[in-house]
C-alpha cells in the first residue's frame, strides 16, 4: 500500500468571499477530526476568559487537562498559606513546594532531618522549621502523603496495569489518612488548620464512597458556602457529589453552580456534573438566592451546548445584565453559526458539532433556519451593543461585523469596522485586522500589489503572535484558505494553491497542541503536489515553475514560497500526468523529455511503483520482473509511435495489443498505475465505484469539489477504473481480419479481465457472504468455444471455467 499522506483541505472566505475545497486520497489518508477542517474565525475575548477556553466551541478544547491555564486556584492557594506566614516568606517559594516538589523527595528530605539543608533556600520550609510552626509542617506532611494516593507522584497511578491488590493498597493507605484527618481535625484549634483539615476528610471520605460523612463534616465545619475561602469552594464540590449521591440533586445543582462560578480549577468538573435535566435544573434553580446565582446556573446548562441558545442567552440577559459570562457565551454563539452556515454549504461536511448523522438531508432546511437565527441573534447583540461602552462597546460592534460578514453584508459590516477605534484589547485589535483583511480580499483587487503587500504586513503580524497564541494558527489557516478561493476564482491556480499549502502549515501548527503533528517533511512529496493534482491544469503549473524560479521575489510572493516545496522535476511530473490523463500524449511527451530518467528511479514512490515493463500486463504475467528502468519519456514515445502504426494499418493486431497492454497497465489493475494516480490502496473497491472519477473516499466522506473548471481526463475517468482505453485496442486486435489465433485468443481474454475487473470493484464487499457471480461475456465464451488449442488458453489457465461450463 503506497502511503499518500493527506489531510482534509478547506478554503473559506465569508459565504461569497470563501470557497471551501474538501481533499481527499486515492489511498490512505491521515483522517482529520471536525475540530481540524472547522474554519475558527472569531476569537476575539473581553474580560477574564481564559479560565473559559475549556468550553470554546471546539471539541479538541472541551475535557482539557488544564482547566485552568493561569494557575489561579493555585495562587490562591499559595496566598492563603502566605498570609498565615507573613510576607517574609515568598510566594513562589510556596507554589514550588506545593506543585513542583514530589511527597516522595519532601517526606525523605523529612524523615531524614534534611529538610534545612535540602530547602536552604526556600523560605517556605524554613519558615515551616520553626517550633512555632509545628503544627503547620504537620498538615503539609500529611497534604503530600495524601497526594501520594492519587496524583502521578504515586507509583502506578492509573497504570493500565493496575490490579485490584494495587487498589486495594491504595485504598487501605487512604482510610488510615482519613483516620489521621478525623482525628486532628478534631483537636487542632487554628481556623487556618481546621479548613485545611475538614477539606481532607471531605475528599478523602467522598473517594472511600462515604457520602454522608461528607455532607456531616461539611455541615458541620463549612456551615454555609464562601467563595473567598479556597478551601471552602473545593469542599463544596466533594459536597455536592455526595449530595447528589443521596438523591439530593437538586441541591448538589445549586452547589455545583457555586463551585463553578467561584473557583477555576473546578469549573470544568463541576460543569461535568451538573444535572441539565428540566426537572432537576428547574428545581436547582429555586435553590438560588439571587439573580446572579439564577444567572450562573442558566450559564452552566448552555456553555457546552452545540444547538441554538438564544432564548436562554436573554433569560441570563434579564437576570444579570452584567453577567462577566455573557461576552464568552456571545462569541461561542457566533462560531457555531460561522459553522452551522459555512461549512456544510462549502465543504459537503456536517458542522463540526452535529446530532444528525445524514446531515446532508436537512441541510436546505437548515440553511434557512439558520439565516433565520443568524437575524434574530443579530437583533439581541444590538441590543447589548447599544447599552455597552467602551471596551465592550468595541467588541460587541466587532462581533456585529463579523455576523454581517457571515450573512455576506460587507458593505453593513464595514461600517461596523469602521465603526471601532484603536482597541487596547489586542485581541479586538487582531479580530479587526482580520476582518479588515477578508474585507479588502472582497472588494479590492487581489492581484494589485497594494493589496498583496498589506496583505503580507497582516500575515507576518499574526506569525509573530501566533508563536505565544497557538489560536492565531487557526486565524491564519482560515484567512490565507480565503484568500486562496478569491484567487480560484480568478483562475490564478498557482498563487491559489501556494496559498492553501502554506494554510496547511498553519493548520497543522494548532492541531500539533492537541494532537499529533503531521508536518510536512522533505519526504512527504504528495504534500507538495496535492493541490495541483486535484485543482490545477497544464498552464497553471507552468506557472508555478515560474513563480518558484523567479529570483527577484516580491514580498508576497516569498511569503507564499516559504514553506516547503516539490523540486521542479517533481512539478514538472505532474504537468506531464496532467497531460497524460487528458491522453494529450504529444504534450505529455514534450515535458517528461524535459526530466532526467534518473529522477523515476531515485525520487518519490516511482522506484517503487515504476519498475515493471508497462508493455506486459500485469494480470497475466507470471514472473513479474521489477528491475525494469521506466522512463516516462520513453513509454510515452513508445506509444506515440504505436499509435501511428495502428493508424496506417501496419501490423494492427500486434501494435493494438501492445497499446491495450499499455493502457491496462496504467489502470488501477496494472503495474503502471502512477502514471495516472499519485496513490494506491487495495481498500479502494471498498469505497470506490468505476462509474465516480472524483477520487478514493469520495463516497465514503461525501466530499465534492467545486465546478471551477471542467477537464476531461480520459485516462482517468473512462481507463483508471473501466479499462475502457484499454478494451477499445484489444476490440481493434481481436477483429483484424489479419490476426493470428494466438494474438486474438489473447486479446479477447484481455477484453475478459477489462469486464471481469471493474466488475468486482461494482460488486465488491469485504462484509456480504453473498457475493453475486459474474456474468461470463461473449468474449470469455468465444475463448473457450474456438480458442482452447491456442498456447495462450493453455497458459493461462481457462479463468471462470466453471462460469462458462455453468452456463454453457
Amino acid at each position: 500500500m503506497e502511503w499518500k499522506k493527506l489531510g482534509v483541505f478547506t478554503r473559506f472566505l465569508i459565504i461569497s468571499l470563501f470557497l471551501i475545497l474538501p481533499f481527499y486520497s486515492s489511498a490512505c489518508v491521515v483522517m482529520e477530526s471536525p475540530d481540524t477542517y472547522r474554519m475558527m474565525f472569531f476569537q476575539a475575548r473581553t474580560g477574564n476568559s481564559s479560565p473559559l477556553q475549556i468550553f470554546n466551541y471546539s471539541p479538541a478544547l472541551y475535557a482539557s487537562y488544564n482547566p485552568d491555564p493561569d494557575g489561579v486556584d493555585r495562587v490562591r492557594n499559595a496566598k492563603e498559606w502566605q498570609a498565615v506566614t507573613g510576607n517574609g516568606v515568598v510566594l513562589e517559594d510556596i507554589l514550588a513546594i506545593q506543585y513542583e516538589t514530589s511527597p516522595d523527595s519532601l517526606q525523605f528530605a523529612y524523615s531524614h532531618n534534611k529538610l534545612q539543608a535540602v530547602f536552604e533556600d526556600n523560605s517556605f520550609i524554613q519558615y515551616l522549621l520553626r517550633p512555632s510552626s509545628k503544627l503547620l509542617l504537620e498538615y503539609l506532611l500529611f497534604s503530600k502523603q495524601a497526594e501520594a494516593t492519587e496524583t502521578a507522584w504515586s507509583e502506578g497511578f492509573e497504570s493500565w496495569n493496575s490490579d485490584a491488590n494495587e487498589m486495594a493498597v491504595v485504598k487501605q493507605k487512604k482510610l488510615a489518612l482519613l483516620m489521621i484527618a478525623k482525628k486532628r481535625l478534631s483537636s487542632v484549634k487554628d481556623d487556618f488548620l481546621k479548613k485545611r483539615y475538614a477539606y481532607q476528610v471531605c475528599r478523602l471520605s467522598y473517594q472511600l464512597q462515604r457520602p454522608t460523612d461528607v455532607i456531616a463534616t461539611y455541615e458541620r465545619c463549612f456551615k454555609k458556602f464562601n467563595g473567598n475561602g479556597l478551601m471552602n469552594v473545593w469542599s463544596s464540590l466533594f459536597y455536592a457529589q455526595s449530595l447528589n449521591a443521596t438523591k439530593k440533586k437538586a441541591k448538589a445543582n445549586y452547589y455545583y453552580s457555586l463551585v463553578f462560578d467561584n473557583c477555576d480549577s473546578k469549573k470544568l468538573r463541576a460543569h461535568q456534573l451538573f444535572n441539565s435535566d428540566e426537572a432537576t435544573f428547574t428545581a436547582g434553580l429555586k435553590l438560588a438566592k439571587t439573580a446572579h446565582e439564577k444567572a450562573v446556573m442558566w450559564v452552566m446548562r448552555i456553555i457546552n451546548n452545540p444547538g441554538p441558545v438564544l432564548s436562554s442567552l436573554k433569560t441570563i440577559s434579564s437576570l444579570d445584565p452584567k453577567s462577566s459570562y455573557m461576552t464568552f457565551l456571545l462569541a461561542r454563539e457566533i462560531n457555531k453559526l460561522e459553522d452551522w452556515i459555512c461549512t456544510p454549504a462549502f465543504t459537503a461536511f456536517s458542522p463540526a458539532v452535529s446530532p444528525q448523522w445524514n446531515f446532508s438531508q436537512a441541510m436546505a432546511k437548515n440553511m434557512k433556519t439558520d439565516l433565520e437565527y443568524l437575524g434574530s441573534f443579530m437583533e439581541f447583540v444590538k441590543q447589548q451593543q447599544q447599552q455597552a461602552r467602551g471596551e465592550l462597546h468595541q467588541y460587541l460592534t466587532l462581533g456585529l461585523a463579523h455576523l454581517c460578514l457571515i450573512n455576506d453584508n460587507t458593505k453593513e459590516g464595514l461600517d461596523y469596522l469602521n465603526a471601532i477605534g484603536l482597541s487596547e484589547n489586542s485581541s479586538i485589535e487582531i479580530q479587526k485586522n482580520i476582518e479588515t483583511a477578508w474585507v479588502m480580499a472582497k472588494t479590492t483587487d487581489i492581484t494589485d500589489n497594494v493589496f498583496k503587500d498589506q496583505f503580507v504586513i497582516y500575515c507576518h503580524k499574526l506569525h509573530r503572535l501566533a508563536k505565544s497564541d497557538n489560536t492565531i494558527n487557526k486565524t491564519l489557516y482560515s484567512l490565507l484558505l480565503g484568500v486562496a478561493g478569491e484567487y480560484e476564482k480568478r483562475f490564478d491556480f498557482a498563487t491559489a494553491g501556494l496559498l492553501t499549502m502554506k494554510a496547511d502549515q498553519y493548520k497543522r501548527r494548532y492541531d500539533a497542541a492537541y494532537a499529533e503533528d503531521f508536518s510536512i517533511t522533505a519526504d512527504d512529496n504528495y504534500q507538495k503536489i496535492r493541490y495541483f493534482d486535484k485543482c490545477a491544469g497544464i498552464g497553471d503549473v507552468d506557472n508555478l515553475i515560474r513563480l518558484l524560479s523567479k529570483t527577484d521575489k516580491s514580498d508576497f510572493e516569498d511569503y507564499i514560497t516559504e514553506q516547503p516545496l516539490g523540486s521542479v522535476n517533481l512539478y514538472r511530473d505532474l504537468q506531464g500526468t496532467l497531460a497524460f490523463r487528458q491522453n494529450d500524449l504529444k504534450t505529455a511527451y514534450s515535458i517528461f523529455r524535459k526530466i532526467d530518467p534518473a529522477f523515476w528511479r531515485t525520487s518519490y514512490a516511482y522506484k517503487d511503483c515504476l519498475n515493471e515493463d508497462p508493455f506486459v500486463a500485469k494480470v497475466l504475467c507470471k514472473n513479474r520482473n521489477f528491475s525494469y528502468h521506466f522512463d516516462k519519456a520513453k513509454f510515452v514515445k513508445r506509444l506515440l509511435d504505436l499509435q501511428d502504426k495502428t493508424h496506417k494499418k501496419t501490423g494492427v493486431a500486434e501494435n493494438a495489443i501492445l497499446l491495450g497492454n499499455a493502457y491496462f497497465n496504467c489502470s488501477y489493475y496494472g503495474n503502471s498505475w502512477m502514471m495516472v494516480e499519485y496513490g494506491w490502496s487495495r481498500a479502494e473497491p471498498e469505497y470506490h465505484s468505476p462509474t465516480d472519477s472524483l477520487g478514493y473516499f469520495n463516497q465514503f466522506l461525501a466530499f465534492k469539489l467545486p465546478p471551477v473548471r471542467v477537464v476531461p481526463n480520459p485516462l482517468k475517468d473512462d481507463n483508471y477504473y473501466n479499462c475502457k482505453l484499454a478494451a477499445r485496442y484489444f476490440h481493434l486486435a481481436a477483429d483484424d481480419p489479419k490476426a493470428s489465433n494466438e494474438q486474438r485468443a489473447y486479446a479477447l481474454l484481455m477484453l475478459h479481465e477489462c469486464n471481469y475487473l471493474p466488475w468486482t470493484i461494482t460488486n465488491y464487499s469485504w462484509y456480504d457472504d453473498k457475493k453475486p457471480k459474474y456474468p461470463a461475456g461473449k468474449e470469455l465464451r468465444e475463448f473457450y468455444a474456438h480458442y482452447a488449442d491456442t498456447k495462450v488458453y493453455h497458459d493461462y489457465k481457462c479463468p471462470l471455467l466453471d462460469a462458462f461450463i455453468a452456463r454453457k
